[in-house]
Order: structure tokens, then C-alpha cells, then sequence
């Protein structure tokens, strides 16, 4: 996972953002989670992750304990299945490697709320209450959780996320952007389109 500053890759980026970011972030599309490797990680539809059909992306690192506008800081990378989760909800995680998800490292990364104002992101993601990981509902591809046998990814009280694309500048827009802003619809798996949706205020978080 490698690190670097987030100027590198967006000159244009907010200075009250999170200071850096950490690429080889993925999505594998049998269990629609986001995962970090190599090493890939146990998936819980079976076998290790896989993202070789999946576009690439970074995940922004808190610093000094402050995350930027419409972020939300917390979220960890399970150092067993390396899924990315949301480390409040560690106690009541399920991961597939077996128990709960462990902490890799000390890295705290922070997830976009999708509030419409990144419109060069990644929408569609969101947060499984189950087992506590991030993964993508802009499709009807099975989502095995790992909470339960015969169990999907819960995204029932969940927010609304989007992930910033590798290699894609950073550009905010007002919330009330025209219609003639330019929106990315690269999807987490490159041959299935994306599926925007408003942020809710009052789902900005997950519940521990």
C-alpha cells in the first residue's frame, strides 16, 4: 500500500483535506467489497480478493486526528481479509478470515460523504452494519457478507459514499452544480455502470 501526498495527485485539492492518501485500493465483484493489496485478503464468497476488473483507487489518510469537509474519519483496513471497515464498529464485526476484523497498522483513513459535490468520484458505496465494511450497491450482483451464512451486505442505515479514481483530479463543484458539470461514471468494476445517489444528512453515519 503505498503512500504519498495527495498534491501529487490533485494540485487542485482543498488544503483543509486530508494531507495524504494511500493507493492500491480495489473492488472485487463477487463480494462488492473494497480491499487493499497485494497481499489480497480472504473474501467471503470464497477464496482470496481479486481485482484485476476493477478501476483503481486511493483512500485519503487522516493526520493530526482532522478529516476534511464531507469526510468521515475512522475507517481502518482489517489486517486478515484487508478489506477497509469502520474500525467504531470493530466490536460488532464479522470477517471472513474468522472473528472480527483486526486493525492493520495505525493508519485512520477517511471515506467522502457523497454530498454531489465531488462529481469526479465514485459513487454508490456504502456501509454494511453487519460486518462493518464499505462496499458497492450500484448493482444486483450478490453481496455475501460474512456475518451469517446465506447472509448479504446490509446497507439499510447506511450513508452515502463515493471514492476518488487514481489518477483523476479532485475537483469539488457547488452541491447545486448544472447539469453541464462533467460527471465521471467509470464504475468500481469497469463494464458495470454506476448509479448515483443523494447524500442524506441524517445518514452521514454509521451506527457502531
Amino acid at each position: 500500500m503505498e503512500r504519498r501526498t495527495l498534491i501529487d495527485l490533485a494540485p487542485t485539492q482543498e488544503a483543509s483535506m486530508a494531507a495524504s492518501y494511500s493507493s492500491g485500493w480495489t473492488w472485487y465483484h463477487r463480494c462488492q467489497v473494497l480491499f487493499s493489496g497485494p497481499p489480497n485478503g480472504v473474501c467471503p464468497a470464497g477464496g482470496a480478493h481479486d481485482g484485476h476488473t476493477s478501476a483503481s483507487y486511493f483512500m485519503l489518510l487522516i493526520e493530526h486526528g482532522t478529516a476534511g469537509p464531507n469526510q468521515q474519519p475512522g475507517w481502518r483496513m482489517c489486517g486478515k481479509c484487508r478489506a477497509l471497515f469502520y474500525g467504531p464498529g470493530q466490536a460488532s464485526s464479522s470477517c471472513p478470515a474468522g472473528g472480527r476484523h483486526t486493525i492493520n497498522g495505525f493508519s485512520n483513513f477517511a471515506v467522502q460523504v457523497d454530498d454531489g459535490t465531488t462529481p469526479s468520484n465514485q459513487q454508490g458505496g456504502r456501509w454494511c452494519k453487519d460486518c462493518q465494511t464499505l462496499f458497492y450497491a450500484g448493482n444486483a450482483a450478490p453481496r455475501p457478507c460474512p456475518a451469517g451464512a446465506g447472509w448479504m451486505h446490509d446497507p439499510s442505515i447506511s450513508g452515502h459514499y463515493d471514492l476518488p479514481f487514481v489518477g483523476v483530479p479532485w475537483e469539488r463543484t457547488s452541491s447545486t452544480a448544472t447539469s453541464g458539470s462533467k460527471v465521471q461514471t467509470t464504475p468500481w468494476a469497469v463494464k458495470l455502470m454506476s448509479t448515483r445517489c443523494p447524500a442524506m444528512a441524517s445518514d452521514i453515519m454509521p451506527s457502531a
